[in-house]
């Protein structure tokens, strides 16, 4: 932001853009379009844009169709004179060329029209389909008692314990290397402590999404993939994949030559629509595109069931979380969002001068003082 020459960047980091750009361009199939301002004013203009769109095209349609009534009731008319229309009888002769020329300023008028059409908004579609699993009427889904966690002399976690219980949607969050995945897997299974216990009620449903997509088949098609779920027909299917923008063909391509962002969109429906109680997802939204991760969110949203969740995209985060799980120093269990720890820690002045140390240390080189933290707090 302190930088005196002009920058063109490409991200998929909303939080990033907002702090940064004061101008947005989007590339689409009709060209290059320019918003200015940063990703919140982008998802502004966009919104009335579409909303100023749907106007015009209804005002637009009205008028083709009332136009097109008149042309009609013109024509009628003007064949109706036509017909009582004869050399002797002048006013006859008259009243017919006059609807003639009532008929050919309709037409011109709707012809224009038709030149300057409005096309109609493309709506994306949306999900529509019924969750089936299992209800579980208990409180408490997962339990840890006093669990320790080591990798070999490193002990990841130490002493935690807490309850998942119906309703909460959690962000674990902490730097790099604190043990976020390492407590997704032990609530997963896929670990077990070396003190404490994980309690798990014995109907619960994890589905759990990796960042290696161990779970995804290896062969068939995308469409295929999906299909695998038997209750699912192939134009649920292929609805579902619409909604992911996958389109057409698309969906027959084989999961060998998908890309790491396909493969992604696959996995995540899959897990979605699995029956699962209770997501685990580990950085869902990597390798996605912003409109991807926007419906991601939108289907995450609505989900009937429980989730924990690794992400570092703070709009994803600040929108699915109502509890959060920070592992920055030690475990701490707070009871609210993202968006909330995070405004609160900023005004904490030990917290934001111990964050401050933390990153001067990372950094090395970059000296950091509560000054600084002025401007990092408004990113």
């Amino acid at each position: 932001n302190t930088s005196r020459v002009s920058i063109l960047y490409v991200s998929h980091e909303r939080f990033f853009i907002d702090a940064t750009a004061d101008a947005v361009i989007e590339l689409s199939e009709s060209g290059a379009t320019r918003y200015n301002g940063n990703y919140q004013s982008y998802k502004e203009q966009k919104k009335h844009q579409a909303l100023s769109q749907q106007r015009a095209y209804e005002k637009q349609e009205r008028t083709r169709k009332e136009l097109t009534r008149m042309i009609q009731g013109y024509r009628q008319w003007h064949q109706k004179a036509s017909n009582q229309a004869s050399e002797r009888d002048p006013y006859a002769k008259k009243k017919a060329a006059k609807h003639a020329t009532k008929v050919k300023a309709k037409e011109q008028q709707l012809e224009r029209l038709l030149e300057n059409r409005v096309k109609k908004p493309e709506v994306a579609p949306t999900i529509h389909v019924a969750f089936e699993h299992e209800v579980i009427h208990a409180k408490r889904l997962v339990s840890f008692e006093h669990v320790t966690f080591r990798y070999e002399t490193k002990t990841i976690l130490n002493d935690v314990s807490f309850s998942i219980n119906r309703g909460d949607r959690i962000a674990v969050i902490g730097p790099n290397g604190s043990g976020k995945t390492t407590l997704l897997r032990l609530i997963e299974g896929e670990y077990v402590p070396n003190q404490g216990t994980v309690i798990r009620h014995p109907r619960l449903k994890t589905g759990y999404f990796s960042q290696a997509l161990s779970h995804l088949p290896t062969s068939g098609t995308l469409l295929e993939a999906l299909l695998e779920f038997g209750t699912m027909s192939e134009t649920d299917a292929r609805t579902l994949l619409a909604c992911f923008l996958f389109r057409r063909d698309d969906v027959y391509r084989s999961i060998a030559d998908a890309s790491m962002g396909e493969k992604c969109r696959i996995a995540f429906l899959r897990l979605y629509f699995s029956g699962a109680h209770l997501l685990i997802l580990d950085e869902p939204t990597n390798y996605l595109d912003l409109a991807t991760r926007e419906q991601i969110e939108a289907a995450l949203d609505v989900f009937p069931g429980e989730l924990l969740f690794v992400s570092h995209d703070r709009y994803f985060t600040d929108r699915l979380s109502n509890r959060t799980f920070d592992l920055t120093t030690g475990f701490t269990d707070h009871p609210d969002g993202t968006e909330v720890v995070r405004n609160a820690r900023r005004s904490d002045p030990e917290a934001t001068q111990s964050d401050l140390h933390r990153l001067d240390a990372l950094t090395g080189d970059v000296p950091f003082d509560t000054e600084t933290n002025e401007s990092l707090s408004k990113e």
